[in-house]
């Protein structure tokens, strides 16, 4: 799907299919906020960058990744997944978590959007993988291609409608597409995380 098609669905269910109160430019603003909301909520569109680690060390400022990336989605170590837990459990686990090594990591834990422990710490450099959701591209233009899964394109028109019916004060129909809605988020096709 391309975005003129996403605006043309949006406009035709709202009533306006000559954009005379909501302008073509208007939906396609919603419709990429909407596209990367999707997509930090269920981490579609991913990437895989590589993220060195120091000897001794386990907690990292990502704050240069959010220029491209929404969110963390995963961290691994070769071929296996790091098990994502919450920052504060180390104290529970050892007193003295920061100074802990071994020879492979177990864990990690955002802090934040701009830390990450990457735990325990090992005591050589090495390198992990951070699969992240990136930011998708603005659909300045009708013909620029809509990123997520087209699974994901109904909750997209969904979305993008339900915030263009509001900016148009007409509520008449949200109670029916709240609900669309809201079975789509609950049991979204094709989410693994």
């Amino acid at each position: 799907m391309v975005a003129g098609n996403l605006v043309d669905l949006v406009l035709v269910r709202a009533r306006d299919s000559g954009a005379t109160v909501t302008s073509r430019a208007e939906v396609r603003t919603v419709g990429t906020a909407v596209q990367r909301l999707l997509n930090a909520k269920f981490g579609l569109v991913i990437s895989d960058v590589s993220f060195p680690t120091l000897a001794y060390q386990c907690v990292y400022p990502i704050a240069a990744l959010a220029a491209t990336a929404l969110r963390v989605v995963e961290v691994a170590d070769g071929n296996r997944n790091l098990q994502e837990v919450e920052w504060k459990s180390f104290w529970w686990v050892s007193r003295g978590w920061p100074r802990k090594t071994a020879a492979a990591h177990s864990c990690y834990a955002l802090v934040g959007r701009d830390m990450i422990v990457i735990w325990p710490a090992k005591v050589i450099p090495a390198s992990v993988t951070l699969r992240t959701a990136v930011v998708t591209s603005d659909l300045v233009t009708d013909d620029v291609a809509i990123q997520l899964p087209t699974d994901y394109e109904p909750l997209l028109t969904d979305l993008t409608l339900a915030v263009v019916l509001t900016k148009m004060r007409m509520y008449a129909p949200m109670e029916s597409l709240t609900e669309s809605i809201k079975a789509r988020m609950a049991a979204p096709v094709g989410a693994g995380r």
